[in-house]
């Protein structure tokens, strides 16, 4: 993916500053209103009123959005007012810049955010993120690879142990001992 919002499932290229939020599963009612499944950690929250967003190639502001269930929410789009004009839009991923939704300042982190982290351990240095697995499931597992290993470490041992520079994209922790030993 080019980072143009498409309907391509893979990571949004970092060099774009895009970060995806998520996919327009489909239209709801008849004022242009769309159901986002949200790829964030922990479950779905409401994005923030005023955030802007990219839809394909069009940029769009959120004008409201509520909470449907635990990996969905209800998004009006500025400028978004028939089911048709939703329509035109369903299947496509959402993008925000990454600045606007990185931590500490945005409520949940996005997936596609872990996806370009690096991790930093103690005894094996840098170890780059390669790929996420299991996105859906309540511990996603980020794949690295240092020190002539490839290894999987599960998100949440991150966001609770690691020092995390969000602005440096870098995360700073001691892995446990014998975790360099898992197959992802």
């Amino acid at each position: 993916m080019t980072g143009t919002g498409g309907t391509s499932s893979g990571p949004v290229s970092p060099s774009s500053g895009l970060i995806a939020l998520g996919v327009l599963e489909r239209a709801q009612g008849l004022r242009g209103r769309l159901i986002l499944r949200l790829e964030l950690v922990g479950g779905a929250r409401p994005l923030p009123e005023g955030l802007g967003v990219t839809v394909g190639d069009r940029p769009f502001r959120i004008a409201s959005c509520s909470l449907r269930d635990t990996r969905r929410v209800l998004i009006e789009l500025e400028g978004v007012r028939s089911r048709e004009a939703a329509e035109d839009l369903a299947g496509r991923r959402v993008l925000a810049d990454r600045a606007d939704v990185s931590p500490p300042g945005f409520a949940a982190v996005p997936l596609d955010l872990l996806r370009h982290l690096t991790l930093v351990d103690r005894a094996l240095g840098p170890l780059r993120t390669v790929d996420l697995e299991g996105a859906g499931d309540a511990n996603p597992l980020l794949i690295v690879e240092g020190g002539g290993k490839r290894f999987p470490v599960p998100v949440c041992m991150v966001l609770a142990r690691a020092e995390i520079d969000w602005s440096g994209m870098e995360a700073r922790l001691e892995l446990p001992e014998g975790l360099t030993d898992l197959d992802p």
